[in-house]
Order: structure tokens, then sequence, then C-alpha cells
């Protein structure tokens, strides 16, 4: 039995460990979007003939509805996925309480709970080997929401980023029939 929970413990060391290595490469995805969407606008918004074709269509009697509608669609799509990039970037500590029993020492809260790195060290050590799988187990779950709501939110807004590239694209084509 003794083997069998050790066995146990280093398996769910090695799914946390598969699994952290997510966490950044979802944050460098959502910066990467977020980097993107910001290059597309500024692209269109230094482009040379972007401000006189923006005033041509303002001061024309009956403005192309066309590109207006285009550079509204593109400006609200660029805020959705940029903000949803952000949420991808946020931070979001553990609330959960699982089945098993709330965590008492595994994320930094937790552990910063016990004020002192001794204490925390005491009270993992008065940890069984069952103790032990049950804590990491729980950490697992967490994460795995974590996880989930991350590349939720990243696939999301790379949808829309890759909308608003085509709508760029026919933003600029709009401009240059202008």
């Amino acid at each position: 039995m003794e083997k069998d929970i050790k066995r146990q413990i280093s398996y769910q060391f090695q799914v946390y460990s598969s699994s952290q290595g997510l966490v950044p490469l979802a944050d460098a995805k959502a910066g990467a979007i977020v980097g993107a969407n910001i290059a597309l606008i500024a692209t269109l918004i230094n482009a040379p003939f972007f401000y006189e074709k923006l005033k041509k269509i303002i001061d024309a009697s009956a403005p192309s509805g066309t590109a207006v509608f285009l550079l509204s669609v593109f400006a609200v799509i660029s805020i959705i996925s940029i903000m949803s990039a952000v949420m991808v970037l946020y931070p979001r500590p553990s609330q959960h309480v699982t089945k098993l029993h709330p965590a008492r020492l595994t994320y930094f809260e937790h552990i910063f709970s016990c004020r002192s790195a001794e204490r925390y060290l005491s009270r993992v050590g008065e940890l069984d080997d069952g103790e032990i799988l049950q804590e990491m187990c729980v950490q697992n779950y967490e994460l795995s929401t974590i996880l989930i709501a991350k590349y939720k939110m990243l696939k999301t807004s790379l949808a829309l980023f890759l909308a608003n590239m085509i709508i760029w694209a026919a933003l600029i084509f709009k401009f240059f029939q202008l």
C-alpha cells in the first residue's frame, strides 16, 4: 500500500508539472494576441492615407456606410479581443472547495497563512502520505479549472483576432477604393 501511494504521489507530481507548464504558454499567447491587435490598430492609424480618407468619409454628404460600418466593427472587435486576452492574464486564486477537503497547504495563500517558513515546514511534516496525495489531487484539480478558464478565454480572443484581421484587410481595401 505504501509503495502504491508513493507511485500515485509521483504520478500527481508529473500531472502537476505538465499542467503547470501550460500556464505561461497561455499567458504568452494572450500577450501575443494583445500585441498583434495593437499592431493592427497602429498600422491602420499610422497609414499615411487613413486620416485623409476618414476626413473624406466624414465630409461626404452621403458617407460610405460600408467604411464606417467596417471601422466600427473593427474597433469593437479589437477592444473585445484585447480584453479577453487580458482576462487570460488575470490571476485566479483558488476559491474552489473540492469534495476531498479544502486545500490546506497547497496554494500560496495557504502557505502564507502559516506566517513563517518554520510553521509551514512543521505543517507539511505533519502530513502523512495519504494526506500529501490528497493535497496534490486538490492542487491538480484546481490547476485544471484555472487552465480551462484561461484556454477558453484564449480561444475566444484568438477567434476574434482572426476575424478582426479579415475586417482589417477589408477596411484597408475599402479605404483604397475611396
